[in-house]
């Protein structure tokens, strides 16, 4: 049994030195030879599904390496005719963008919406012959260098496609150093480096890197030009790499700026127009935030130099790529990046663009919001089939224009409310409360008035919170609020069209919060005769102004006896308007009523007017509870 082993094992390595023999050789018959062979006689073992490929394939060069935008399909046509091809695509590129860069469209800005690239297929580099030509062959001393040069190289690529066919990535890196270091002669030549990239990028991308960079030296020294794939392969080598985030963020460093240095000259920047994107999206699709943060840096430098969308299709894939989570000032800006396809007139999917507007949530870059929201209103307003797909939903809406309000972002109000139109919706209430209070931040007082009685008109009654905000706003200067009177009220004894009775409530409490009492009941006395009819809120407000005056005074050695009876007698007055009127307190009145009374210190007052409330089955705040247990502490 032992020499029937052997024998057998003896078979086996014949059949396997067969195998790699028949891999050196250039017919394709024995190459299916030495894959028969191997397939037969190779033990089997598991492997991870990213390692399976056939290197043998690698011989065809016009292999597209792209899988997002041409799904990694083999061209059928000669090598050497579609590398011809390929090159005389990608110079008349060269010359196009050179002669008329407004030609293109560009990332930020553009011109022509028809534009359709069809030059991606990738560059094929003139064939390196196996010999270097070296001159005076007659010397028996040069044949005899060249004899042993030959087996060198014919060794060195039998052990180089031995190791790749059986997945030897660490004995591939070292048969590279080998060939490096120890000939001054080039012992690997261009296709079995290309050969080398593409093998190596699957399980040591470093190494792969390395290898592709001495295969760009050696084509530089020819005046040649290295394969596009073979810089596509490396690219997304990042997809299936195993290294942390910080080894890799170094790595693609170096390969950025590898190609940003490499084909820097003006007929060689075409390289960059299309690898810098694919890089993005290989960054972009990683797990790693890291990984994805370094992709901003990238967008931005494409932005600056401005890049010609050759391969828009590409963009669209990277804006799928967005998160719920990473779309801050840190990550990529996909804001940005939707804005320049739009402008240079592509149309992304309705669900592409819809998804990162959501991912955005919950809005608060209002720049990146208003820049997203101008794209989608640009692609409803195209004469496209789907058009109407890029409607955005009015809670949507509604979150976006509460936040715009915060920050005081009216750009972007204005522009929600103008998606509401083209929707065909309403505008909401929450709608209508925030474009007046962003008109209020922006010190737009004409504006807020003319919102307050649109909204009035709209069926929608100002609530209090509203009116309290907005008589913030105007009681920081007295000032403002004059000027805001002079609105209200430039029209002697004439009602004017942004005259309500919300917009004089306003204006009353703005000036009792600036402690001007006399200027507050002055309003007050202004609704009668303009004709309007005094609310709720009016009266409330009248109240609120009444304890914020007695509070300030009573500490100062002019406040006496007579004043508190002063204040108690604008108590009736306001009490027996209201009963006139047939206008019942709410629990907002009771509660400035109750502080009011307990400022002046009748509290006995103050406890049978909460008792009454409660009585009356009145909804009572707590806060006036608090306030009378407070005073009785």
């Amino acid at each position: 049994p032992i020499s029937t082993s052997c024998s057998r094992a003896c078979a086996r390595r014949q059949l396997i030195s067969d195998g790699v023999r028949a891999i050196s050789n250039n017919t394709s018959a024995q190459r299916d030879v030495s894959a028969t062979n191997l397939r037969k006689t190779k033990p089997k073992r598991r492997l991870s599904t990213h390692a399976i490929h056939d290197y043998s394939s690698y011989e065809h060069e016009s292999v597209m390496i792209n899988p997002f935008l041409r799904g990694g399909q083999q061209r059928d046509c000669d090598e050497e005719k579609n590398g011809s091809f390929a090159f005389m695509e990608l110079f008349k590129a060269i010359s196009v963008i050179k002669a008329n860069p407004s030609s293109l469209p560009m990332l930020v800005g553009g011109v022509d919406e028809n534009y359709n690239p069809s030059y991606f297929t990738p560059i094929t580099s003139q064939r390196r012959t196996d010999v270097q030509e070296i001159h005076n062959t007659d010397s028996p001393e040069v044949a005899t260098e060249i004899a042993k040069l030959n087996k060198d190289r014919a060794d060195m690529k039998r052990k180089v496609e031995g190791a790749m066919a059986t997945r030897r990535h660490k004995q591939v890196v070292k048969l590279f150093e080998e060939a490096v270091d120890s000939s001054t002669h080039d012992l690997i030549d261009d296709a079995l480096l290309q050969r080398m990239v593409h093998f190596l990028s699957n399980y040591n991308l470093p190494a792969s890197f390395e290898v592709l960079k001495y295969h760009v030296a050696c084509s530089n020294e020819k005046g040649r030009l290295v394969k596009l794939d073979t810089y596509q392969r490396v690219i997304q080598g990042i997809y299936r790499t195993n290294l942390n985030g910080r080894d890799l963020v170094s790595l693609v460093g170096e390969i950025q700026q590898h190609i940003r240095n490499t084909f820097a000259d003006d007929k060689k920047m075409v390289y960059q127009h299309l690898l810098l994107p694919e890089l993005v999206l290989a960054l972009a699709n990683h797990n790693d935030r890291c990984v994805n943060a370094f992709a901003k840096g990238i967008v931005e430098y494409m932005m600056d130099v401005k890049f010609p969308l050759l391969q828009p299709e590409l963009y669209e894939v990277v804006l799928t790529r967005a998160a719920y989570n990473r779309t801050g000032n840190a990550f990529l800006p996909y804001h940005e990046v939707l804005a320049g396809l739009v402008a240079s007139g592509y149309k992304p999917k309705p669900e592409t663009v819809m998804n990162l507007l959501k991912n955005y949530h919950p809005y608060l870059d209002t720049t990146a919001t208003y820049e997203i929201l101008s794209a989608i209103q640009t692609l409803q307003s195209s004469d496209t089939p789907n058009a109407a797909d890029y409607r955005v939903d009015i809670g949507t809406l509604e979150t976006i224009s509460m936040n715009a309000a915060k920050r005081g972002h009216i750009d972007l109000n204005l522009l929600v409310w103008d998606l509401v139109e083209s929707c065909g919706e309403r505008p909401t209430e929450c709608m209508f409360e925030d474009v007046i209070l962003t008109f209020a931040n922006n010190k737009s007082d004409s504006n807020s008035f003319a919102a307050l009685v649109d909204m009035e008109k709209n069926g929608f009654v100002p609530s209090r919170a509203l009116l309290r905000q907005l008589a913030l706003k105007l009681s920081y200067s007295k000032g403002r609020l004059r000027h805001a009177k002079n609105i209200l009220t430039r029209v002697e004894d004439e009602k004017t069209e942004m005259m309500s009775t919300a917009s004089m409530n306003t204006l009353l409490l703005g000036f009792g919060m600036r402690k001007d009492i006399d200027a507050a009941f002055n309003v007050f006395d202004d609704l009668t005769r303009y004709r309007l009819q005094p609310d709720i809120n009016t009266f409330s407000f009248l109240m609120e102004t009444l304890y914020i005056d007695t509070k300030e005074r009573l500490g100062s050695s002019h406040y006496g006896p007579d004043d508190t009876e002063a204040v108690l007698g604008a108590v009736e007055t306001v009490l027996s308007t209201m009963e006139e009127l047939g206008i019942e307190p709410t629990g907002n009145f009771i509660y400035e009523h109750i502080r009011l009374l307990c400022v002046v210190g009748k509290l006995d007052d103050a406890k049978n007017l909460l008792d009454d409330a409660i009585s009356n089955h009145t909804r009572v705040d707590l806060g006036s509870i608090v306030t009378i247990a407070n005073a009785f502490i």
